[in-house]
């Protein structure tokens, strides 16, 4: 399994300095020849950064693979790791776009999904 990059942010309200938050897209990435989400190593992966002692988790930032999934597929990754993190840690959803009606869209969805922000 590839490790997700560790950043170092401050997250405010979630730490009183800073934080590891980690920004994770589809899997396992390269080991995926379908071209599919892989949500056991999603799941995996997201387990392995909790384990880890990851203050937060950024599914679909924008400096990841997000660019390269589709509407479902970015929605999907959000919903796989907010259930799997089951609120032990915040959860940031990546919703940045190109397309403002596409960002207001996946905004939207990360909120009803249960996604941490403000």
């Amino acid at each position: 399994m590839r490790a997700a990059a560790r950043v170092t942010c401050d997250v405010g309200r979630w730490s009183d300095g800073k934080a590891s938050v980690p920004r994770i897209d589809r899997g396992t990435g390269d080991s995926v020849s379908d071209g599919k989400v892989d949500e056991a190593g999603l799941k995996a992966l997201v387990e392995f950064q909790i384990a880890g002692g990851t203050d937060g988790i950024v599914p679909c930032g924008t400096t990841g693979e997000s660019p390269t999934l589709d509407h479902d597929e970015h929605k999907h990754v959000i919903d796989v790791v907010i259930k799997t993190v089951n609120k032990r840690i915040p959860v940031i959803a990546g919703t940045g776009s190109n397309s403002t009606a596409e960002a207001i869209s996946l905004t939207k969805h990360a909120k009803q999904a249960g996604a941490d922000g403000r």
